[in-house]
């Protein structure tokens, strides 16, 4: 995970959550290898000041290409469509959040912090 500096400063700011909008890792697992992806997850959370900064705060996170299957992912080959329902179950144990009705290409989640509303519905990873 990163050791950048800006998660001190982000922290020093108190703010109420981190709203991450994808790229969490940039491990681009394209597998059904649920191990991999938790230890992806893990090695971010387990970096240092990143894991400082995210004890002191909520977070709100959206998996993006890296997190899902990868940068060139179509997730149309049998080993992509096997990765795209381990990478929504590594998703759903890594981060809480309330129980998924969708199928993974139809997720959707709206959440709101103070006036801050995310888009009702976003298009489909493709």
């Amino acid at each position: 995970g990163s050791t950048s500096e800006v998660f001190r400063f982000i922290a020093e700011e108190e703010p109420l959550l981190m709203l991450h909008l994808g790229n969490f890792h940039y491990r681009d697992i394209s597998t059904n290898d649920l191990e991999a992806r938790l230890r992806a997850v893990a090695m971010v959370l387990n970096s240092e000041k990143q894991r400082a900064m995210y004890a002191t705060m909520a977070l709100v996170y959206m998996w993006d290409d890296h997190d899902w299957l990868g940068p060139t992912s179509g997730a149309h080959s049998e080993t992509e469509v096997a990765g795209r329902a381990t990478a929504l179950i590594s998703y759903q144990l890594a981060f809480p959040s309330y129980p998924l009705a969708l199928a993974p290409e139809e997720y959707t989640e709206e959440e709101n912090a103070g006036s801050i509303k995310t888009p009702e519905a976003l298009p489909p990873y493709h």
